[in-house]
């Protein structure tokens, strides 16, 4: 079995929560890895043949204006006026993400009762009735049935399997777990490239779940041959300026 498949609250907790979610993700990116040892971005980089790095062999994000594209859907929203590209997706950020992705958000916000019916006990209040409704559908599962892991960083893996049932696609009917990646590539979700980076690498940020997000909706057809941005309800562009890509 694989390890993974808001309610309101008052703003210092909101912050708080933010701010543990931010930490743990960075901390458990502090070093990369190439098929199981530590890599430096730039010899990523080099395995892969991609540009993801600056002169300095610090990551540079990318998809900025894919980011806004979908922000002006109302499919990525970002944190505190940014879309932080720089930085991993938590399992909670990255579960948010696919239910706007299957058009579900709407029907989510009616469903604060499911809150109670969760049993994880690590889920942050501003992720719970999003948790409690993908844990119900079988969209997502936890480490266990107390733990979700909601700051750990969502490997590319479990972000393509999430992405896989959103289009459609059944698990152990249609792929495995084990084999999502090589699903994405037979139905184009990505590319050589891209699976090489995934496949051996820990290397996966938000700039990279904006890049599976926009092609499932505008390349990927669906299992019933379909296009997600065809049939899903898109939120629609949200109130104030657009986020920044990075922090300064």
């Amino acid at each position: 079995m694989n390890k993974f498949a808001g309610a309101s609250c008052v703003r210092p907790v909101i912050l708080i929560c933010l701010i543990l979610i931010f930490i743990s993700a960075q901390n458990a990116y502090a070093s990369f890895t190439w098929k199981g040892e530590p890599a430096t971005l730039k010899e990523i980089e080099e395995n892969v043949g991609g540009y993801f790095t600056d002169g300095n062999g610090n990551y540079k994000p990318y998809n900025g204006r894919l980011a806004e594209q979908l922000w002006e859907k109302g499919l990525f929203l970002g944190s505190d006026g940014c879309f932080n590209l720089d930085r991993p997706l938590t399992r909670a950020e990255g579960t948010v993400m696919v239910l706007r992705l299957l058009g579900r958000i709407g029907e989510v916000s009616e469903a604060t009762d499911l809150v109670w019916e969760m049993t994880f006990a690590d889920v942050p209040d501003w992720a719970q009735v999003y948790v409690a409704y993908a844990a119900k559908h079988g969209i997502v599962a936890g480490y266990s049935p107390e733990e979700f892991g909601s700051g750990d960083p969502m490997t590319a893996q479990q972000y393509i399997t999430l992405t896989l049932r959103a289009l459609g696609y059944r698990d152990n009917v249609d792929f495995t777990y084990e084999k999502a990646l090589e699903k994405a590539v037979e139905i184009s979700l990505i590319g050589g490239n891209c699976y090489e980076k995934y496949k051996y690498s820990n290397l996966f940020m938000r700039a990279n779940a904006v890049q599976l997000a926009y092609t499932a909706l505008y390349y990927v057809r669906n299992a019933g041959g379909e296009l997600l941005s065809d049939v899903i309800r898109m939120p629609g562009r949200p109130e104030g300026n657009v986020p920044a890509e990075t922090r300064p």
